[in-house]
């Protein structure tokens, strides 16, 4: 029943989403060189989803992928493990954080894709919150 529930809900972020775009998997290094994962997520993709729910006038603050595309996320140098810092993974849900978006992961989420979402935290006080989602597929 859980999983139905799951499935549903990611029917639900997938058609919402408002504005897609395919995955470079191209992301900066610690030391400013560029790299690319090949049919991966890079921050390049994750900076440029953000901006697109910005000129919504909203903030993004999470990404939901499946486990293949977390492994990914997770070896970017902006990723921070949420247990590295004493917060409650097991009570949020979070594992970690890549340029202050929460990172949750789900195998509901189709392998190749990401959303970067907006729980609705808006840029300003005259627009009421609403959530809009953004999908990247690769």
């Amino acid at each position: 029943m859980a999983f139905t529930i799951d499935k549903d809900c990611m029917n639900v972020i997938d058609a919402a989403a408002a504005w897609s775009s395919a995955g470079t998997g191209t992301s900066l290094g610690a030391t400013g060189t560029e790299f690319t994962i090949t049919g991966g997520i890079g921050t390049k993709d994750i900076l440029k989803a953000e901006a697109a729910i910005a000129s919504y006038n909203f903030v993004a603050d999470s990404i939901l992928t499946n486990p293949i595309n977390a492994r990914d996320l997770k070896y970017l140098p902006q990723f921070s493990l949420s247990a590295q810092y004493g917060e409650a993974v097991v009570q949020t849900g979070a594992l970690g954080t890549v340029y202050g978006l929460n990172l949750y992961v789900s195998n509901v989420v189709p392998a190749g894709t990401a959303y970067v979402l907006s729980t609705g935290q808006n840029l300003s006080a005259s627009y009421a919150p609403q959530s809009q989602t953004f999908m990247y597929a690769d």
